[in-house]
């Protein structure tokens, strides 16, 4: 579907030098140790800069990957900027929760020295769109002191 859209929007004269795809290995990124974790995985993407959309699809599933998880997206998500939207499938309720959980508390957790700020998410309801098996949540850090809304109350 990305290539078929690159080669319409191409067609219309609609630049996608901007669009990227980058695999990351969380691990990595989670087990380096904080105060040169910047250096080692600079936040600006190759060729592409700051992020301004993160999409993270289906990787909420094993408890053991939601720090690593959290932890990736602290990193490139820059504060007042970037977008993250998380899909799920719903398999485990424990397991969301738990997800949710980190991510809320993750507050103030980034490499970016970038000062305060909260995560401020919500979930994108909609049953005409999406299957009742699956969640999704957009979210920012917001340098506004806002907080997550409760976000647990439609597991």
């Amino acid at each position: 579907a990305l290539t078929h859209y690159l080669k319409d929007s191409r067609k219309e004269g609609i630049s996608t030098e901007s669009i990227s795809v980058e695999s990351l290995d969380w691990l990595d990124i989670h087990n380096s140790p904080r105060s040169s974790r910047a250096r080692m995985f600079p936040p600006e993407l190759p060729g592409s800069g700051i992020a301004d959309i993160i999409f993270a699809v289906d990787c909420v599933y094993n408890s053991s990957l939601l720090p690593p998880l959290v932890t990736v997206l602290n990193h490139y998500a820059v504060t007042d900027r970037t977008r993250v939207v998380v899909a799920v499938e719903l398999r485990s309720e424990d397991v969301l929760r738990e997800f949710l959980e980190l991510w809320i508390g993750s507050d103030n957790s980034s490499s970016d020295n970038s000062g305060e700020y909260h995560w401020v998410i919500h979930r994108i309801c909609g049953d005409a769109w999406m299957d009742p098996c699956f969640a999704v949540w957009v979210g920012w850090k917001s340098s506004a002191g806002a907080l997550a809304e409760e976000v647990f109350s439609s597991l």
